[in-house]
C-alpha cells in the first residue's frame, strides 16, 4: 500500500511541470493567434502625414495688359505697348494630413508654396505718347526681371483601385484657394482665387508606417489682379517735388469727361508743358486738344481700373514620403 502511495505521488510530481509547460504553450499560442500580421496595402482608418516635393510648370503667362505704360523718363517720354508677365518652373513643396477611409479611399488635406522668377515681355509695337521723336527707346536691359510667390491650400480625395498591394496606382483631385503675389508695380498686392486639381500616380507601400509615392497633378484656377494706383514716381516738372505716374493705358479724350481730362493734366503737372493756363477748366483743354491742326496729343494716360482674369493650367511633378501615425 505503501508503495502505491510512494508511486502516485511520484507521478504527479513528475505530470505538474509537464502540465505548467502545456499551458505556457496555450498561452503562447493564444498570444500569436492575436497578432494581427502586416498585409501589404492601404491600412484602413488611420491618420497620414505626408510631405511632397516636385517642381511646377508656371513657363506661361502670369499676368499681361495692352497698351500699358512700360517705360517713363519724365511725363513727356513716355512709351506705352502691349505687356505680358511669364514666369519659370518653379520649387513647390506640400505638407498634406490625410486620413484614409477603409483600404480604397483618403481624404486629403495640403497646404504648400511656390517660389520662382518672371520675365517682363514686350508684345506689341512700342508706342511714344507725347513726343512722337522722344530718344527715350526701351531696351531689354530696362525690361522688368522679378520673382513670384504662391501659396495655395486644398482639400480632395484620392482613390486607391486595388486597395492591397505593395504597389498602388492612384487617382486624385482637389478643391482649395490659390493666392499670387507678383513683384510688379503694376499689381497692388496679392491676388487669390478659387481652384482645383486633378492627377494621378503611384505609391510604393514599404511597410505599415512608410509609403513612397510620385505622383503627377494639374492645377487650374483663374485670378484678377488689381492695378496700382501709381507706376513710378518722377521728378515734377514745373516745381521741386514728385510726381506719381498712374499705372495706365492712353485712352482718346472723347472718351473722357471734361474733370477726367482736368485730372489727368493736374496729376502729371502738364499744365505748363502742353500750354495751358492756370485758369483753364477741362473742357477748354478738350477744345484745344481736339481743335483742327493742333499738335497736341488726343490721346491721355487714363488709370486702369481693372485688369481682367488670368487663366492658369500647371502641372505639377513630384514624389514624397507618408508616415501612418
Amino acid at each position: 500500500m505503501i508503495q502505491r502511495i510512494a508511486f502516485g505521488v511520484c507521478a504527479l510530481l513528475t505530470l505538474l511541470p509537464l502540465s505548467a509547460r502545456a499551458q505556457d504553450i496555450d498561452d503562447l499560442d493564444e498570444g500569436v493567434a492575436l497578432e494581427t500580421p502586416f498585409e501589404s496595402g492601404i491600412e484602413p482608418n488611420v491618420w497620414e502625414l505626408g510631405i511632397q516635393i516636385g517642381y511646377i510648370d508656371f513657363t506661361s503667362r502670369l499676368f499681361g495688359a495692352k497698351g500699358i505704360i512700360v517705360d517713363l523718363e519724365n511725363a513727356q517720354d513716355a512709351i506705352f505697348a502691349d505687356m505680358e508677365i511669364t514666369g519659370d518652373s518653379s520649387f513647390q513643396p506640400l505638407i498634406r494630413i490625410n486620413r484614409s477611409i477603409g483600404t480604397h479611399l483618403e481624404l486629403v488635406n495640403s497646404i504648400g508654396f511656390a517660389i520662382g522668377d518672371f520675365n517682363q515681355q514686350i508684345i506689341g509695337p512700342q508706342e511714344k505718347w507725347k513726343s512722337r521723336d522722344s530718344s527715350n527707346t526701351l531696351t531689354d536691359l530696362e525690361l522688368q526681371r522679378g520673382s513670384y510667390f504662391m501659396w495655395r491650400n486644398e482639400h480632395g480625395l484620392t482613390y486607391y483601385p486595388r486597395g492591397r498591394g505593395r504597389v498602388q496606382p492612384f487617382l486624385t483631385a482637389g478643391a482649395g484657394w490659390n493666392n499670387f503675389s507678383i513683384d510688379s508695380p503694376y499689381l497692388a498686392g496679392s491676388a487669390g482665387a478659387f481652384a482645383f486639381s486633378y492627377g494621378g500616380g503611384l505609391r510604393i507601400v514599404a511597410d505599415d508606417l512608410f509609403s513612397v509615392t510620385f505622383e503627377i497633378r494639374n492645377y487650374q484656377t483663374d485670378i484678377q489682379f488689381v492695378p496700382s494706383d501709381k507706376y513710378k514716381v518722377i521728378p515734377n516738372l514745373s516745381a521741386d517735388g514728385q510726381i506719381s505716374f498712374p499705372t495706365a493705358a492712353l485712352e482718346d479724350v472723347d472718351n473722357m469727361s471734361d474733370a477726367e481730362i482736368e485730372a489727368i493734366i493736374d496729376r502729371l503737372d502738364l499744365r505748363e508743358d502742353l500750354g495751358f493756363g492756370v485758369n483753364d477748366t477741362g473742357a477748354d483743354m478738350r477744345a484745344r486738344i481736339t481743335a483742327d491742326g493742333s499738335e497736341l496729343p488726343r490721346r491721355l494716360p487714363r488709370e486702369i481700373e481693372s485688369f481682367e482674369k488670368e487663366s492658369y493650367s500647371s502641372i505639377w511633378f513630384s514624389f514624397g514620403f507618408v508616415a501612418a501615425f
